[in-house]
């Protein structure tokens, strides 16, 4: 795993301002910017990464570590191909106690899908919604010859290996006498068929390879490499119902469902036994350290209670989960493996049957 030390407050060279638009910013170096390297293709790759202070009259201009409590790091960076971007959708995971300023970052594989160097990269150190810090880097995707442009001679030992045994049966025929040339024919013969088969089956692989790449190729220059952040909102469900603000989310990752129903718990004249009780999909994003975001669908609420409507309503949480209620109407959030500290209920949802 590759090990990034960044230095907050470190002195770095500015873009002169008559390089601006012409000069790429990973292109302008400054004493100790890391380098990362990937390979066309990777996935989930991890960074080991230390953050300090700089300190300008300290050994090794050490200031001493930076206080990830509370904090969060995203990737942002434009691709090789100077078209397509990266925000965020990487993973954050804290080495040790947060005071000690160490990380890992996992890198997704939208990362590595244009080979080249970055136009520009770094990570983005954010507390409280607000960015405190930027820390450049290097980033260079290293191409992968299998997916692009595959050629037998250059890139599959197999084709060695066969044209060697070729080789040397051919010379072992030319030194036999008859009987022995017509027996070796005959195993050369054999043995070059099944060699031809496996050659044919290595190459036909290396197609689909070439195949797959050619429609990643497609798919890149149509635009259509986007990150999580940009097609957010076409992903279903999509609907937001709020922001849960979960205890001990780091020990174990919740568990979270939805229901709708009529004549919850608080709801004056409500008939014997209530309504029934109907589980509906839900989606949730994890927003910060201890924060996840859930996503309704409206559509799929109105298919199964026609007369469900939903306007202006009151949020309230528990333990174990987050009510939202309108009139008789009711969505409920079950949340197991952690605790509710925090509802904040999207204001502006709105489910209701059109007139």
């Amino acid at each position: 795993m590759l090990e990034m030390t960044f230095y907050i407050g470190q002195e770095r060279k500015l873009i002169a301002a008559e390089d601006v638009g012409r000069v790429t910013q990973n292109d302008v170096a400054y004493p100790g910017k890391p380098i990362f390297q990937g390979r066309q293709g990777d996935y989930n790759d991890q960074i080991l990464v230390h953050l300090r202070y700089w300190a300008e009259n300290r050994p090794n201009h050490d200031g001493g570590p930076v206080n990830l409590s509370g904090a969060n790091l995203i990737l942002e960076g434009i691709l090789p191909d100077r078209e397509h971007r990266i925000v965020g959708n990487t993973v954050m995971t804290v080495i040790g106690a947060p005071e000690e300023g160490n990380c890992r970052m996992s890198l997704p594989a939208s990362a590595f899908a244009v080979a080249g160097n970055y136009v520009a990269s770094f990570f983005r150190l954010i507390r409280d919604h607000q960015s405190i810090a930027t820390l450049e880097f290097n980033f260079q995707v290293v191409s992968d010859p299998i997916l692009n442009g595959i050629k037998a001679e250059d890139y599959l030992p197999e084709y060695y290996a066969i044209r060697d045994k070729i080789l040397a049966l051919q010379e072992q025929l030319q030194n036999s006498n008859d009987d022995l040339i017509n027996k070796m024919n005959r195993k050369f013969q054999n043995q070059l068929a099944d060699w031809t088969k496996q050659l044919q089956t290595v190459l036909r692989t290396a197609q689909n390879l070439q195949t797959q790449m050619d429609a990643l190729e497609g798919t890149i220059k149509s635009n259509q490499v986007v990150t999580i952040p940009n097609v957010q909102k076409y992903v279903t469900p999509n609907d937001l119902l709020g922001t849960l603000h979960l205890a001990n989310m780091q020990e174990k990752y919740p568990r979270v469902r939805a229901f709708i129903y009529q004549y919850g718990a608080g709801i004056e004249n409500a008939p014997f036994g209530g309504s029934a009780v109907r589980e509906i999909v839900c989606r949730v994003i994890r927003d910060h350290r201890d924060t996840i975001s859930v996503y309704i669908s409206a559509e799929q609420v109105l298919s199964i209670m026609e007369d469900f409507n939903f306007r202006n309503g009151n949020a309230a949480f528990g333990n174990n989960g987050a009510y939202v209620s309108s009139g008789i109407n009711c969505i409920g959030v079950e949340v197991d493996n952690s605790t509710v500290t925090q509802f904040d209920m999207n204001d502006n949802l709105v489910i209701a049957k059109e007139d």
